[in-house]
């Protein structure tokens, strides 16, 4: 839930922050937007927060997207699907009756850091209603596990994943558009486990090939 929570207040943040940018851009001069005689408009920025990940949350389905467009066929996208930091502490010094002291010690029970993000390119084609949009994303995805046991172990996952993509996207109006994407997702996980006396426990390599069939369903503030 403070996940949750900390992902929605970064993204809102981003999205005020970006609103207030384009405000004053407008204020100043006339919107920084690249030249297009076509339906759909593309400013040099935008940023997006995908609906679908509330219904069904996954590595593959971002929380929100950064997009700069270089030029009117293409934009490089920067994706956050999780950034989380994860400290349990347990107690012990209960008595023989299991009642646990105010003074008791604590003891640091797990600590785990996990992070999955992309990066990636989008090619942009008008049609005469909205734009079809294709490219690629290279997914990241990390797991950094510290376990108090006898002996501690540590655990790491490392995902590297390529997600060739195509979507849709309509333009509602000038600033806002709606978009949807379908995405397969090209694996390869490594997995190790090893314990405070330097042994390796576990050694686990998969490789996978998985279809996401909604992978984004974001809607995008244009700036």
């Amino acid at each position: 839930m403070k996940r949750t929570c900390y992902l929605i207040a970064m993204a809102l943040f981003g999205l005020v922050g970006s609103m207030q940018i384009a405000h004053c851009q407008e204020q100043k001069k006339p919107p920084e937007k690249i030249s297009n005689s076509h339906a759909s408009t593309d400013y040099r920025w935008d940023i997006s927060l995908d609906a679908y990940r509330f219904r069904s949350p996954s590595g593959m389905n971002p929380f929100f997207t950064l997009k700069h467009a270089h030029n009117p066929r293409g934009a490089f996208r920067w994706s956050v699907g999780d950034i989380s930091w994860l400290s349990e502490k347990d107690a012990r010094g209960a008595d023989s009756s299991g009642i646990l002291p105010a003074d008791a010690e604590f003891w640091l029970h797990r600590r785990v850091f996990n992070i999955v993000t992309s990066f990636g390119y989008e090619f942009r084609r008008n049609l005469k209603v909205g734009q079809l949009l294709y490219g690629m994303d290279v997914w990241l995805y990390w797991n950094n596990n510290y376990q108090y046991s006898s002996p501690e172990t540590w655990t790491t996952i490392v995902d590297l994943s390529l997600g060739p993509f195509c979507g849709y996207k309509y333009q509602i109006n000038k600033r806002f558009s709606a978009s949807v994407e379908t995405c397969m997702a090209f694996s390869y996980q490594w997995q190790k486990s090893r314990n405070q006396r330097g042994g390796y426990n576990y050694r686990d390599r998969h490789i996978g090939i998985e279809p996401n069939y909604i992978s984004r369903l974001n809607f995008t503030f244009h700036f």
